[in-house]
Order: C-alpha cells, then structure tokens, then sequence
C-alpha cells in the first residue's frame, strides 16, 4: 500500500477551515446572545431569569464547540505526523535494504574506471592527471559506503524503544510503591533492559486538598498522560492505584502489587484492604477497575497476584515479575549497630497496620531471652503506644528503632540472627528477600504472597506461637543457602523478565 505524502499547503487549509468554521458558529452565538439580554432587559424579572438560562446555555454550547474544533484539530495534526513518519520510515528502509546492491555497483565503478593511462604511452603528466582522477573516484566510492553505512547504524538505534513512566501522587522512595517506582526510574535510565529507554517520567505532588486531589487524579492527571503516550512506544504505570491513568489508545503496562483495595476481604479475622471506602473512593476504585481491563499488559510481582488478575481481568495478558535487587548492595561489609543488644537480635520490618501483625511477633518474643528490634516508620503514634504497652505487658523485650536508612538497615540484617515477617497477607514481601541477600534467615508466615520466596523450612503455620518459638531456639548459620535462593531474585534476572514482557506486546 502506497501512502502518498500530505502537502504542508493541505494541512494549513483544513485548519484554516476549522478555524474559520469555529469563529463563524462563535460570531453567531454572540449575536444571539446580545439580542436576547436586550429583549429581556425590557422585560420582568421572572423573565430576566430565563435569560440568563438562556445565556448561560449558549456560553456552555460554544465551549463544549471550541472542545471539539481544537480535538479534532489535534488529531487531524496527528494523523499527518504519524503519515509522515510511516513514509520516512519506509523510504529510509527502502534505502537501506538496497545498500548492499548500490555497494556492489560503486566497487564495479571503480573496477572500471574510464581514466586509466598507466600503461599506454602518454606522457608523465597526463599519467599523473589520470592518478589524480582515480584517486577521487577511490575516494568518492569509499565516501559513499561511509555515508550508508553510518545510515544503517542509525536505523539500528532507533529500534530502542521509549517508555514513559506514570504514576499519580509522588511517594516516598522509602515506601514500598515508592520503592519500586524509584528503582525502576533509575534501571530504565542505566539501560538495564535492553532495548528499551526512559523516555519520560509524570507524577505530581500530592496536596491536602480533597478537591485538588481529585482533579488531578481523575482529570488532569488522565489527560497528560493520554499526550504522553502518544510520544513513547510503552506506557507504563507503575502501582494499580493509578490504573485510572490509563489512557483508550495506545500500548500500556500495569504493574499490580496487590489487590487488596479493589477486593478487599478478611482473613483469620484481619480485615485486609478497606472494607467500608467512602462514595468518592467507590468511584476512584471503579475508574481503577475500569483502567485495568483497558490495559494491553498486567505486572503482576507474585504469582498469587498473577492468578487473582487473571481471575478478576479475563483477556487482559498477564506476566510474572517479582522484584529484583541488587545483590551485591546486600554483600556490603558494615558494623554491627550500636543498639544491638547481647544475645538473640530478632528485627521487624514494616507498619503497625493490622495484617502486619507486629502483636503476634511481641507474643512469639514474651517470655523468651531475645530482643526483638521493630525497623520502619510508625504508622501512628497512638499505634507505636500500643504495641510499646502490649511489649511491656507481656514481658517482650521489644526496642522500636523506626526508620532507617538503607545502609543502616543492611547492617541490622547482616548481624541479626533473624528476620521475623508474621503478615498474612502481602504483594509481594520484600523484607525476607533482603534478608536473604544478606545471608539471614527469614521466618515467614504460611501467607500469600510472601511464601513463595523462602525456602520450605522457613515457612511457619500464621497462628501458631510455639512453632515460631521452636524455630527460633533452632537458628543456625544458613547464609550460603538463603544466598543462593536470594540470586533467583537478581537485578539481572528481573531485567531479563521485563524485557520479554516488553517484546510481547510488539
């Protein structure tokens, strides 16, 4: 199929004609409305009222048509864009294609060079003159090649595909979604997926304005990214929080960590996910529901997830990828912290929320000669209180640190004998693989997702306390085993999965 090139003449006369289109319905509508606020001037009240029903009618009419012209303005604009460039391309492929038959031509040229006076007899200066002219020819054909073959190269990169990466409000890096959207920012931009480039990035500041937040979430935030899709060859949202983002058109990817807040449930009595969301959050949670089934990919980072979306989301495509981290960051060499105590170092890691279930591990921990260290920012301080009385009740020797730095953080796990992680329910459980990756052992509960990392021992029955306790009075030196299980999980081989992902969807 031939698509024959659009003249910059064509496309400066159709907007010529909407514009003027546009102005002319304006130009009438103004008319209408002066004579109508002139005609019910003179009227009463009851009929000044219509009037200004009738204005603002008319108001709102030449706005909804000023929408429409500027669209459709836009995409006639687009479809000239993308027409150009299927041209371009397929002319470029064209040259490219016949390269190596244009090459073979050139070097039969120069084969055959029509001055060639070596060995007849003219004189030293005509030989001379017939040197400098082969040489040219010598040089022009080298040049040729020179020029097709760093033409060629061009057109291998621009196979480097562009994603864009969106989210709505910003988060912190040191939060879970925040964590796994800074990482992925920073390995798009090193180049770690081969074949694929950061293209761009869209989030925005989260504002304690109600109106404000949804505004950007369910309209501004929608809008920008549909522009920015149309720049990048993948558009990729990185928390299904922000599906609403996903725009009709165009190739979009969806990483799902979890789906506790689309279908929330309960489990041993925990409420996971919130059960009762207000009306504007139903809403929000319907657009999210909404953006998912229009996506061409679901990211799912456990296999738990994988088969609730599959579930949930028939016909939406769905690939496994769980997170990946960078080993060698774990193998660092660093100090044992200060607030270590003698004996059994136990540590936490996580929120008071109540799936967590910090509670139980105060339980596991009383009565026994351990310390257990809670890592994390509190959720409140009205939960840190409670769980600090529950600990002293108990006779748990609980010491809360909070938040700490990565490195700081590192070092608590290389010298703790041990990670507990009672949640029961999780997306993924990142905690048990660090601990991992620094040569800890991790006891997890028996608890979707996060049982699917560690090895089989290390699984523990959810509610009962003397296992746990059994466990830990059992803890050996397991670092080359739980090392080994942590490099299922490397930064390479997350690379490596992402990039298949991509490559489906083309």
């Amino acid at each position: 199929m031939i698509i024959r090139p659009v003249a910059k003449k064509d496309h400066t006369v159709t907007r010529y004609s909407f514009h003027v289109f546009a102005c002319s319905i304006i130009v009438c509508c103004l008319i209408i409305i002066v004579h109508r606020f002139w005609v019910c001037a003179a009227k009463n009240r009851i009929g000044f009222r219509i009037c200004t029903r009738t204005i603002v009618l008319f108001c709102a009419l030449i706005v909804i048509l000023c929408i429409f012209i500027r669209t459709t303005t836009d995409d006639v604009d687009d479809n000239l864009f993308l027409r150009k460039n299927i041209i371009l391309k397929q002319t470029a492929r064209r040259e490219h294609e016949s390269g190596h038959e244009q090459n073979g031509h050139d070097s039969h040229e120069h084969q055959q060079c029509p001055i060639s006076l070596e060995n007849s007899d003219a004189g030293p200066a005509e030989k001379g003159m017939a040197n400098v002219a082969k040489t040219m020819h010598s040089n022009h054909a080298r040049f040729k090649v020179l020029c097709r073959s760093s033409k060629a190269l061009r057109l291998g990169r621009g196979f480097l595909r562009k994603v864009t990466l969106a989210r709505g409000g910003a988060l912190s890096p040191y939060s879970g979604l925040g964590g796994a959207h800074t990482s992925l920012v920073q390995r798009l931009k090193s180049g770690l997926i081969d074949g694929y480039e950061l293209a761009s990035e869209y989030e925005y500041n989260v504002t304690k304005n109600p109106f404000s937040r949804v505004w950007k979430r369910w309209f501004r935030g929608p809008s920008n990214v549909a522009k920015l899709s149309k720049q990048c060859d993948v558009l990729h949202i990185t928390d299904q929080e922000q599906a609403g983002l996903v725009p009709k058109a165009g190739t979009s990817v969806v990483t799902v960590h979890d789906l506790f807040h689309l279908f929330p449930y309960v489990r041993d009595g925990i409420e996971v996910g919130e059960q009762h969301p207000s009306f504007i959050r139903k809403k929000d949670l319907k657009k999210v529901k909404q953006g998912l089934a229009k996506a061409s990919l679901l990211i799912c980072i456990s296999k738990e997830t994988q088969k609730q979306c599959e579930v949930r989301f028939p016909g939406i495509p769905t690939a496994w990828i769980p997170h990946g981290i960078d080993l060698n960051q774990y193998n660092i060499k660093t100090e044992r912290p200060s607030w270590f105590k003698e004996g059994v170092n136990l540590v936490i890691i996580g929120s008071e929320e109540p799936r967590k279930r910090v509670e139980f591990a105060v339980e596991v921990c009383s009565g026994m000669d351990v310390t257990l260290h809670k890592i994390g920012a509190e959720s409140s301080e009205a939960s840190k209180q409670k769980i600090m009385a529950t600990a002293a009740t108990s006779g748990c020797n609980l010491n809360w640190v909070g938040r700490l730095e990565q490195n700081e953080m590192i070092a608590a796990l290389q010298h703790a004998n041990a990670l507990l992680f009672p949640s029961i329910a999780e997306g993924f459980g990142l905690p048990p693989l660090e601990a991992y990756a620094s040569g800890t052992v991790a006891l997890v509960a028996d608890a979707p997702a996060h049982n699917e990392i560690p090895l089989q021992h290390h699984i523990l029955p959810a509610d009962d306390a003397d296992a746990w306790r059994t466990a830990i009075s059992q803890l050996t030196d397991e670092s080359t085993a739980v090392k080994e299980r942590a490099a299922v999980y490397s930064i390479e081989n997350w690379a490596k999965r992402h990039q298949e992902a991509y490559d489906s969807l083309f």
